[in-house]
């Protein structure tokens, strides 16, 4: 297990890293470490405190399955790394009340709420015993998918998708710290994937969503398959292909982009990840019919060709945050 004081280094290492801790009493040394490295402040607890974490933390993601007694604590979100992130909070047992303009409120007695990225406060009002998870990301790891309160409605607490991803949590946290590049990367990208479900789930239940939301929401689940193409979009949707196009048209968006533009990002986080596999691989995990498809993907969007990324993965990351920042 980690000690709090390498937290910083996070962006350093190779794979991931794994903590817990067991909060009692009034042990103010253990508390301290818990604010360093969290970033939350604790502004209310109950005494005696008993507060028991497990949790796995790359740089760009952070799991934790937590069980604790009443406490209220503010996530003031002064480092921008913390603005670019979303939460969740999957609450098994007990009540949690989330306040802030970025929040949805949890239902009493269990339930799911979210910290939208932002730069505001979010207050976490723990009101009884509870066991819940928390999970936070960088909105960069779900792009293209667009994530925020105007597309997130009443979330059902019975959802299979939030359930499994309760159970990821809890199963994950126990996992040995490891720094083996292999097994590292195949957790990153499982971590990833199981974000992306969870925006998807959260947005899908928005009561009313525009037609090119949707499409988008489609791409997502299916652009891996190679076989996908812009018609089979509109099948799925339910509308001709022309309607569709015309609807993408009047947000000056290309349905054929769109749906390119998600394989060339996936492929571009793989490229690094799994330096060993040949493009001709990456190109079909990522749903490109071919090397060569994939490469001029890579020219259009990102102005250099899929080896060049592989040995240059920093730059085209930041490249690829500015952009999502535009």
């Amino acid at each position: 297990m980690t000690d709090f004081n390498e937290v910083h280094g996070w962006a350093s290492l190779s794979g991931y890293k794994t903590f817990k801790f067991h909060l009692s009493g009034e042990n103010r040394k253990v508390e301290e470490k818990i604010l360093k490295f969290s970033a939350l402040e604790i502004i209310d607890q109950q005494v005696p405190a008993n507060t028991y974490v497990k949790g796995l933390r790359f740089n760009a993601f952070a799991v934790a399955h937590i069980r604790v007694s009443p406490m209220t604590v503010v996530w003031n979100r002064k480092r921008l790394s913390s603005q670019r992130r979303h939460m969740f909070v999957l609450v098994n047992k007990g009540t949690v009340q989330l306040r802030g303009d970025a929040t949805t409120a949890i239902a009493p007695e269990g339930g799911v709420g979210v910290v939208f990225s932002g730069s505001s406060s979010a207050v976490i009002e723990i009101t009884s015993d509870t066991e819940m998870a928390f999970f936070s990301f960088d909105q960069n790891e779900i792009r293209p998918l667009a994530f925020s309160s105007a597309e997130v409605g009443n979330i059902r607490t019975d959802s299979p998708i939030f359930r499994a991803a309760y159970a990821y949590i809890c199963g994950v946290v126990d996992s040995p710290d490891d720094q083996d590049v292999g097994s590292s990367q195949v957790l990153r990208e499982l971590t990833r994937e199981v974000a992306r479900a969870l925006a998807l789930e959260a947005s899908s239940v928005a009561p009313v969503m525009d037609t090119v939301a949707h499409a988008r929401q489609v791409i997502e689940r299916r652009y891996r398959a190679i076989a996908f193409t812009p018609g089979d979009v509109a099948d799925e949707i339910g509308l001709s292909r022309r309607s569709l196009e015309r609807a993408c048209a009047d947000q000056d968006i290309s349905l054929a982009d769109e749906l390119r533009a998600r394989r060339t990002s996936h492929a571009r986080h793989l490229l690094p990840e799994r330096p060993h596999l040949p493009l001709s691989e990456i190109a079909s995990l990522s749903g490109f019919s071919s090397v060569e498809v994939m490469r001029r993907a890579f020219w259009r969007f990102y102005g250099e060709s899929p080896s060049t990324i592989r040995k240059n993965p920093v730059a085209t990351a930041e490249s690829d945050a500015l952009h999502s920042a535009d």
